[in-house]
């Protein structure tokens, strides 16, 4: 059927799903910045690209930060 698929709405039941990368960014900065072995104290700025999968995996991508 060309990647489509049939449905029967008595049989099945439809639940559209985001499928597009979701950026999520983590910031730990000043009073809640992390405090390393060594009792520095360190600003962390990270991001996480979240999505799910056709198959209901989900799936998580780490990049440099964009800016």
């Amino acid at each position: 059927m060309g990647g489509g698929a049939l449905i029967i709405p008595i049989v099945h039941d439809i639940t559209r799903v985001n499928m597009n990368a979701i950026p999520v960014e983590i910031r730990r900065l000043g009073e809640q910045s992390l405090i390393t072995r060594n009792k520095m104290r360190i600003d962390i700025i990270a991001e996480f690209f979240v999505r799910g999968g056709a198959d209901g995996s989900r799936g998580v991508d780490c990049g440099p930060h964009p800016r």
